[in-house]
């Protein structure tokens, strides 16, 4: 009896370290698909073709300004990065850190404080879904320290 509950144990553990092994993974093929799509699409290359690989294609970035919503579609974003070539203000430094990551089946939400010249502009609530082709920006809310 003792060996089945120790076999049972160790099964239980691997079990346990191969989800978290697993959460890891996904945790940090979300950042990278934040960093890709989103930081250095928009403010570090200016790249469409990154936004539209990080992005959902259906995607809203949803503002609250003056008391009302304004849903601005990812279309908009990558229309004004095909008019215009490379990063929006080259002259601005803008760094990023993760302050939370949290993925649950395929969905995540992704905390970004984002930098510009050392001081912080904006804490970005990134949504994710994960699809065939992987993690995706969903929708995105943020909070301007301005």
């Amino acid at each position: 009896m003792k060996k089945i509950w120790t076999l049972f144990l160790v099964v239980l553990l691997s079990a346990g370290w191969i989800a978290a092994a697993d959460t890891i993974d996904e945790t940090e093929a979300v950042k990278n698909a934040v960093v890709e799509g989103y930081i250095e699409g928009i403010f570090l290359k200016g790249d469409p073709e990154l936004v539209k690989k990080g992005w959902h294609e259906k995607c809203d970035i949803v503002v609250y300004m003056n008391k009302q919503f304004h849903k601005i579609p990812v279309s908009a974003w990558i229309e004004r990065l095909e008019k215009k070539s490379g990063p929006p203000h080259p002259e601005i430094k803008v760094t990023y850190e993760f302050e939370y990551v949290k993925v649950a089946g395929n969905a995540a939400l992704a905390v970004v404080k984002i930098f510009q010249d050392g001081k912080q502009k904006y804490t970005d609530f990134l949504n994710l879904y994960k699809f065939d082709t992987g993690w995706k920006i969903a929708t995105k809310t943020f909070y301007s320290h301005f």
